[in-house]
């Protein structure tokens, strides 16, 4: 019998590569001896050299899986990857809002790793409002933050995010004397930062294992604080040990 505080909802792309999206989300929850369900918002077009398109999943198809879930699964803990667009960013909220999960982790993907962005200025607006402001924690690295927030320093885009109703916020990626960084805020207010050492690894994928990563700790009863450390230091071994490729290193679990 799989327990409910074993099982964790992943709302999230396909990535034919197999380097991020659903299929990581399952390998990252299974690391952590989870049970991954999951909703497509979307299927891509891509390897690890270019993004071609993105094909976003029907509303309906969405809200029947999830209604059909419910038949069978308590579903408390989610984390939402890829949303392809605002009206889906929007069926997602209310899905939230409706259901009252425990825990949402939520990584705002605004562009593809090879560089594609996926919204336009004028929607992030009602991306923060109608989806992210669900979130339990937000999970965006330095150029999500800035973008989102059009703000130039780090805790200008939290206030900003705090204002907006979004109160915890792990914000990564950040380049210093050769590691990189990443802050947690809540409510406004920064509770840790986090160091690794820069690998020469190009990655593909960290955002959705980290984030994933989050979310089985949470679910696990760590703290906030603890819940990213811990990822950090897990993707830290991920990252080395990952599968090397000409173009990006994919995970190897």
């Amino acid at each position: 019998m799989i327990k409910e505080d074993n099982l964790i909802l992943s709302i999230a792309g396909h990535d034919p590569t197999g380097g991020a999206g659903i299929q990581v989300d399952a390998l990252i929850a299974n690391h952590h001896d989870k049970h991954c369900l999951s909703i497509l918002t979307c299927e891509t077009v891509q390897n690890l050299k270019s993004f071609e398109k993105i094909i976003p999943q029907d509303e309906k198809y969405i809200h029947e899986t999830f209604k059909n879930l419910l038949k069978n699964f308590s579903l408390q803990y989610f984390k939402v990857g890829l949303v392809p667009n605002i009206k889906i960013a929007s069926k997602l909220g209310n899905l939230i809002a409706s259901n009252k999960p425990e825990i949402v982790v939520i990584d705002p993907i605004l562009k593809s790793g090879t560089g594609k962005k996926f919204f336009l200025k004028k929607d992030l607006d009602s991306l923060i409002q109608k989806l992210y402001t669900k979130a339990t924690l937000l999970t965006p690295n330095i150029y999500e933050l800035k973008t989102l927030t059009n703000k130039k320093n780090i805790l200008d885009g939290i206030l900003f995010l705090k204002d907006k109703g979004i109160e915890n916020v792990y914000v990564t990626g950040e380049l210093k004397k050769g590691k990189i960084r990443s802050h947690l805020y809540s409510k406004g207010e920064l509770v840790n930062i986090d160091e690794v050492p820069k690998l020469k690894n190009i990655m593909h994928g960290s955002g959705c294992a980290l984030s994933t990563s989050i979310l089985c700790f949470l679910v696990n009863k760590k703290s906030l604080k603890d819940a990213c450390s811990k990822s950090q230091n897990l993707m830290k071994v991920l990252v080395k040990n990952s599968r090397n490729h000409l173009h990006q290193n994919i995970f190897k679990i």
